[in-house]
């Protein structure tokens, strides 16, 4: 379950950073292959650009990019899309893989866990995956990263998973404590207008990875 700890001492979030980004490096440096990657973009962002919840137009940021689907995605219908990944390796792959819309996209490896884009302002930020992946201790240095991107008003939709561990897919009590949690997590940031049971790779029904999304937005006057 989400939790944010505000009592990590600085050492313990220096460890969790350097251990969550070694196995990162680790992964995409080798032919691991999870079912993470390689996925298209979620229908609960191209509904919610068609419903006009999402601008038309702007700058978005892919956080935790992977193969950068999902910026691509964007940046084929006219957006200024980003890619972040931890993994150079990632961001490397992502680059290779989506070359032929260099102009449209930017491909950068940043721990969004330690550090934030300086000088950048995003209308759109999505998350699939990176938020659950990253420590305890780092949840709020997390949040407190992103949200220094965010242009006013900005939208997030943030997939995690949920549902697991024999839970039954859209379980009520599990679905409470999941929007509890990241109303804590991202309270004084962003405003959670709604969440839903998702499938996070809905392209596979066969191996279905059960998780929520959850719609933000930026919250006026915040810092």
């Amino acid at each position: 379950m989400l939790k944010v700890s505000v009592r990590a001492s600085p050492s313990e979030k220096r460890e969790a950073a350097r251990v969550i980004k070694e196995e990162w490096d680790w992964k995409w440096s080798t032919d691991f292959q999870g079912r993470w990657a390689d996925r298209p973009t979620p229908p609960e962002v191209a509904e919610s650009v068609a419903s006009g919840w999402l601008p038309a137009t702007g700058r978005m940021v892919d956080l935790g990019c992977g193969t950068a689907e999902i910026a691509a995605w964007f940046a084929e219908r006219g957006y200024r899309a980003t890619a972040i990944d931890i993994a150079q390796a990632a961001v490397d792959r992502a680059a290779e893989k989506h070359a032929a819309l260099a102009d449209a996209m930017e491909f950068v490896a940043l721990d969004l866990s330690t550090q934030s884009l300086p000088g950048r302002t995003f209308d759109i930020l999505i998350d699939r995956g990176c938020l659950h992946q990253i420590p305890q201790p780092l949840i709020g240095d997390y949040v407190r990263n992103i949200a220094s991107m965010a242009a006013p008003g900005a939208k997030m939709i943030l997939f995690m998973k949920a549902f697991r561990d024999g839970r039954p897919f859209s379980d009520p009590e599990e679905a409470r404590l999941r929007v509890a949690g990241i109303r804590r997590a991202f309270a004084g940031q962003f405003e959670l207008e709604r969440a839903s049971p998702a499938y996070l790779n809905p392209d596979n029904p066969e191996a279905p990875l059960p998780g929520m999304a959850f719609w933000l937005t930026r919250t006026p006057g915040s810092e």
